[in-house]
């Protein structure tokens, strides 16, 4: 039994999928910035999530798990949105608790 494509050479090994890959792991972004950003003028728990989900975002990315990088973007994107939201919100009780104080 001999491989028909023995001998053959194997021709061009960049597939249109490993490209597809490649830009997909550009594109992953781990929103740091927000989640240090929410943490320390936010929701301090909230926050620490969002940093926790950010670093996972790197780590996914250095193991070439680009779903597992954009499921942590995902979420280190949602923990800092609703770290700020609460924040806002928070500090909107307070300053109307202060004027219906006096």
């Amino acid at each position: 039994m001999s491989n028909e494509n023995e001998g053959r050479p194997v021709g061009n090994l960049s597939e249109p999928w490993q490209e597809d890959a490649l830009d997909r792991l550009v594109d992953v972004e781990s929103h740091l910035w927000k989640a240090v950003f929410s943490t320390c003028l936010c929701c301090l728990p909230f926050g620490i999530v969002a940093i926790i989900y950010a670093a996972l975002v790197k780590q996914a990315l250095t193991l070439a798990d680009i779903d597992g990088a954009l499921k942590a973007s995902k979420n280190a994107n949602f923990w800092g949105n609703l770290s700020i939201i609460t924040g806002i919100v928070i500090s909107i009780f307070v300053v109307a608790s202060q004027y219906l104080i006096d």
